[in-house]
């Protein structure tokens, strides 16, 4: 007795090029997503430095009032904590100097100003975020925008 195997037709299943099609619009569209995760955290990091200089501009006020109207010059990676932190200002500076990405430093002429010590995405080590502490003007490097 012979039995006559019968071709399926209908045979389901992905091709190769269908396989490859698929893996690199999943490859593109990670990609995608990787870069614009790593603008958020850049962003991120620069807000975080933002905040900082924001902190030291308030105690750099306090201490102005306290001393004749002079600024308390910091210089960079400088603890800031005991020229105006805590116990001079009542203004927690701790996060400032435990801050692993930013170095921080006031200059005599009222500038507050954030290095960057490891790059970041695209911004490569020592670019500057700056707040001026007379005027308030942000100055900020385009590689944080």
């Amino acid at each position: 007795m012979r039995v006559k195997l019968s071709k399926q037709s209908n045979c389901r299943g992905f091709t190769l090029v269908e396989l490859m099609v698929v893996c690199v619009i999943v490859s593109v569209l990670a990609t995608i997503g990787l870069l614009a995760y790593r603008k958020v955290i850049i962003k991120a990091k620069a807000g975080r430095a933002r905040n900082a200089l924001s902190l030291i501009a308030q105690a750099e006020e306090i201490w102005r009032i306290d001393n004749n109207g002079a600024y308390r010059t910091i210089s960079w990676g400088q603890t800031v904590n005991p020229r105006v932190g805590t116990a001079q200002t009542g203004v927690n500076l701790r996060a400032v100097d435990s801050d692993p990405e930013f170095a921080y430093r006031v200059t005599a002429a009222g500038m507050a100003q954030a290095r960057n010590k490891v790059a970041l995405g695209a911004c490569p080590v020592n670019r500057i975020i700056q707040l001026n502490l007379v005027s308030g003007a942000w100055a900020i490097n385009w590689c944080y925008r």
